[in-house]
């Protein structure tokens, strides 16, 4: 049997109460089977569903684990079925340890957490790409979704699927993730001292060197949902991280940074410049942001994003969705297609497309050409999944691909100062977005 032992600290806590029963527990996968400690308990049970399925003594010993806690004592048991590890992280399937009328459910020992959560994952992501009940695909778009076709459901704000959460109004919102985004807006204030600074003389050099090059530079960084939509957040936030202000700040008399702050706050209703079911702007928001940002480029493009109208209606599933088990949640938009953006659609294509490095979207290019574009100037945006591949309307590049005779987009934080010297396009946009702020680019 391997047990995971217990470190100094939570032994500390374990005993807070002396003759509470407590413990730790794994599971191996493999062999179906639970193992682990237990203290002050008569026994473990294994409980499915609030059902007691079987009971253990614990037995035996351990010396290494009872050097470190006296009263523990060791158990192991066959499973009686192989359980999946959403089963044990959406603790349908607990281990309790019982001691007369006072009944714990045992922790997950550290070890087997991380395994329990990545193996989940993967659970999730294979019975999303087999699709729903019945073998039946659930395409990522629907496209002129008929109201039959979807029924409403109620669920409870607040409710957790880390890393997002569920919001009011059946908004979903990232909270947590690799960038650990709600720690963003408790960031120490020195710690915001220095990164802000660091983001002022990066986007400063870039200005200066496009200057040199005789190169029209833009640079923005999109809000947060969280920021944003704050009012329907089931967390308190007071409005953008501290870092995102503070660049903002420093950066407002400089012609070439664009704050899209302003704009998106100003939406009615607000909740429309974003995906329920999303990280993203909505078509409508990136709409309003197209609009002021191709407007630092030529004034006059901002009537022409304007203009656009948003003929299409679609239902499409978001990128936060995936995190609340298996259901595939729509939400119903409009979008503006092709049709739309004419005369200036009319001969957009895509010229060459490709990838560099081995990130799942990061290091991904696409070249656009455009003969009927509505300006003859040539564009490079460094810029991330906001601006994407270009093929819809919540995506920047959707827009630039009409806008600019010429239009490349790298999906990269970083400037590649050597392409932009090789092809010298007339304009350079920057872009990132408020959660990736605590890592500087390198360029």
């Amino acid at each position: 049997m391997t047990t995971d032992h217990p470190t100094a600290e939570q032994h500390a806590s374990d005993t807070q109460a002396a003759d509470q029963p407590y413990g730790y527990f794994r599971i191996d996968f493999a062999q179906a089977t639970a193992s682990g400690w237990a203290a002050h308990a008569e026994y473990v049970e294994l409980v499915h569903d609030g059902r007691t399925l079987m009971t253990i003594t614990p037995q035996g010993t351990d010396t290494t684990l009872q050097r470190a806690v006296p009263e523990a004592v060791p158990f192991e048991l066959d499973l009686p079925r192989r359980y999946s590890a959403l089963a044990f992280v959406a603790e349908k399937v607990r281990l309790v340890a019982v001691a007369g009328r006072r009944r714990t459910i045992l922790s997950p020992t550290d070890g087997f957490r991380v395994v329990c959560a990545d193996k989940a994952r993967q659970e999730l992501e294979n019975k999303a790409a087999r699709g729903g009940a019945g073998g039946t695909d659930h395409p990522q778009r629907v496209g002129h979704p008929r109201p039959e076709d979807f029924s409403p459901v109620h669920l409870p704000v607040g409710y957790s699927a880390d890393p997002a959460v569920l919001g009011h109004d059946g908004v979903m919102f990232l909270t947590g993730g690799s960038n650990s985004l709600t720690e963003q807006y408790r960031m120490d204030r020195e710690d915001v001292r220095e990164l802000s600074a660091q983001w002022v003389e990066l986007l400063q050099r870039r200005a200066e060197r496009c200057a040199e090059l005789g190169i029209t530079y833009v640079q923005t960084i999109l809000p947060e949902k969280l920021s944003i939509l704050r009012d329907l957040a089931p967390v308190p936030v007071s409005g953008p991280t501290p870092l995102l202000r503070e660049v903002s700040s420093a950066l407002r008399s400089e012609p070439w940074w664009v704050n899209v702050r302003p704009t998106l706050e100003q939406m009615k209703p607000k909740r429309s410049g974003f995906f329920a079911t999303d990280t993203h702007l909505s078509p409508q928001g990136t709409q309003k942001v197209a609009a002021g940002l191709f407007a630092a480029v030529e004034p006059r493009l901002r009537a022409v994003v304007e203009r656009v109208p948003m003929s299409t209606t679609q239902a499409r599933r978001g990128d936060l969705s995936k995190y609340f088990g298996t259901l595939p949640f729509y939400e119903q938009v409009t979008v503006a297609d092709d049709r739309d953006f004419q005369p200036y659609a009319e001969a957009a294509r895509m010229t060459a497309r490709g990838e560099v490095g081995s990130g799942r979207h990061r290091g991904l290019w696409f070249d656009f050409k455009n003969s009927t574009a509505a300006s003859p100037k040539s564009a490079m945006a460094f810029g991330s999944s906001s601006f994407g591949p270009g093929e819809d309307s919540e995506h920047l590049g959707w827009w630039a691909k009409h806008l600019f005779a010429e239009f490349r987009m790298r999906w990269q934080a970083e400037f590649d100062w050597d392409e932009i010297e090789r092809v010298r396009p007339d304009v350079v946009i920057g872009q990132t977005i408020e959660r990736f702020m605590p890592q500087i680019p390198e360029q």
